[in-house]
């Protein structure tokens, strides 16, 4: 169970430092023309939600399961309940 959650952990750490940038917007793609002169563009951006999460974990693997809900969310930037 705690070996489990601590792998569970460094996965998703690995994942969060390899794909996700150091800032809090994430420009999601290029930009897009609005007009026909090219005056006006716009482009997504993502960016943590506010809130707070509230995980259900199952009795089983209670280490396990609690890392494995906790990781994304610490990647997301919620504080967990």
């Amino acid at each position: 169970d705690i070996e489990g959650g601590i792998g569970t952990l460094f996965t998703y750490a690995s994942l969060g430092s390899r794909e996700l940038p150091d800032d809090t917007l994430w420009p999601e793609d290029e930009l897009i023309p609005l007009s026909k002169e090219g005056g006006f563009a716009a482009r997504h951006l993502l960016t943590s939600k506010s809130g707070v999460a509230v995980p259900i974990i199952a009795f089983n693997f209670p280490g396990w399961g609690m890392l494995e809900k906790l990781a994304p969310t610490c990647l997301g930037g919620l504080p967990a309940f």
